[in-house]
């Protein structure tokens, strides 16, 4: 049988009276790179410091490699963490805080030596490492605290937020970085962040928080084309999804969804009978918005040039709409549009309805 290289089971967590971890489980595979996302307050960061025994739950228990480690020291653990904050010795070098690690695992001298110059040339930091931290860029301070988790070659890695204190271009070069090192390295790693972008260009699964409740656990792919609730289809994606607030009506043996003066067939949603009449959320992602040609007409308000793409703000009927397109548009004109039907979602509360193909 296939073990797991870290399963959690039943995690509870309150501070006072703030449930802020409520019956967590999941697993992750041998060399998975599994991403805790979701927004400030959430509970991921004190997810991840339970699993690495600086924190203690209420309730629930840790697996590592099989092995329960539940109420085990942290060095016990066999895991390795990086903080948002780089937590690196200031008074060492870039070597001796890379060492550090396997000098309190009582390695000898050459040992060590090889290690840290093995991890130093696969970050590609082989060239610092008589540095200080003070000399360091915030970039290769983070290779560095990467580094030192990496020389210990743990069984789980636990990423807090490690890209945050970075500027925007830095983040998304060490993103780069970070899934390199994961496919050379065949690591276990558990990864913290409130960014989707980084969730969506790392994980081979993504664990979705809010208050303190896993909302969805799915790929990347998964959790942004079949999002479980409202919650999981407004949190990923840019620019957020459209939400229209109106009814479903059944119309000659097809669903009609109806917001004020505009309405959409929606053939392919198989929940319509139960719902005839029923007050329901449409969800549009801007990019199923096409421009150009189409049945429905809006006013273009405003234009965002990102390139090789625009953001186009329309007026569709008295309701705000946003498209993410390559198609022409010119701001306080009339464009014609459709809808590709795979970026609509329909919700009833707070759940999607699945289309028919989906079932």
């Amino acid at each position: 049988m296939n073990m797991e290289a870290l399963e959690v089971v039943g995690i509870k967590k309150s501070f006072g009276r703030v449930r802020v971890l409520d019956d967590i489980s999941f697993k992750a595979g041998e060399g998975e790179f599994v991403v805790m996302l979701g927004p400030s307050g959430c509970g991921k960061t004190t997810m991840l410091r339970i699993i690495a025994g600086l924190e203690v739950q209420d309730e629930g228990y840790i697996y590592i490699g099989g092995k329960e480690v539940t109420n085990l020291n942290p060095k016990l653990r066999d895991v390795a963490m990086v903080f948002q904050s780089y937590a690196l010795y200031p008074h060492m070098t870039v070597y001796e805080n890379m060492a550090f690690p396997l000098k309190m695992r009582k390695l000898n001298r050459e040992e060590i030596k090889q290690k840290v110059r093995q991890t130093a040339e696969l970050l590609r930091i082989d060239d610092l490492l008589d540095r200080k931290p003070r000399e360091l860029s915030g970039g290769q301070r983070q290779r560095v605290a990467i580094g030192r988790a990496i020389v210990r070659s743990p069984k789980v890695f636990l990423f807090d937020e490690p890209l945050s204190n970075l500027d925007a271009q830095l983040r998304a070069s060490m993103r780069v970085e970070l899934r390199r090192l994961h496919e050379k390295i065949g690591s276990t790693s558990i990864y913290v962040t409130h960014d989707q972008i980084e969730a969506m260009t790392l994980a081979d699964k993504i664990i979705l928080l809010e208050n303190g409740v896993i909302q969805q656990i799915g790929t990347p792919e998964e959790i942004y084309k079949k999002p479980a609730n409202l919650f999981v289809a407004t949190f990923v994606g840019t620019p957020m999804i459209n939400l229209l607030d109106g009814t479903l009506i059944l119309k000659d043996g097809v669903p009609l969804f109806k917001s004020g003066e505009f309405e959409i067939a929606l053939p392919s949603f198989k929940e319509y009978f139960a719902l005839d009449g029923k007050p329901v959320v449409l969800g549009i992602r801007p990019e199923a918005v096409t421009i150009g040609k189409g049945p429905y007409r809006a006013t273009v308000r405003q234009i965002e040039h990102l390139g090789s793409e625009k953001i186009i703000y329309l007026e569709l009927k008295g309701k705000d709409l946003v498209a993410k397109t390559h198609g022409p548009a010119e701001t306080d004109r009339a464009v014609c549009f459709d809808f590709n039907e795979d970026g609509l979602h329909l919700f009833y509360g707070r759940e999607r309805i699945e289309r028919i193909e989906e079932g």
